[in-house]
């Protein structure tokens, strides 16, 4: 027994997922369920990206910091 997308949607009836069928069909989901998807599938993904948001809140840090005259 297979469980394809659309059916796991309906019967779940999962909110932020979208099943197209045909001609430019695909399944579609809400970006922080396929942020979460990619990073089961693709740890090394969840790791890059939470290496870059580190950085970045570093850097709004301190520009933040230098523009109150900390640090």
């Amino acid at each position: 027994m297979t469980n394809s997308p659309q059916k796991w949607a309906t019967t779940t009836n999962a909110k932020g997922l979208f099943v197209k069928v045909g001609r430019a069909g695909g399944t579609f989901a809400h970006k922080d369920i396929a942020f979460k998807f990619t990073s089961w599938i693709y740890f090394e993904e969840i790791i890059f990206k939470s290496k870059m948001f580190d950085m970045d809140v570093d850097t709004t840090f301190k520009i933040r910091g230098e523009r109150l005259g900390i640090g």
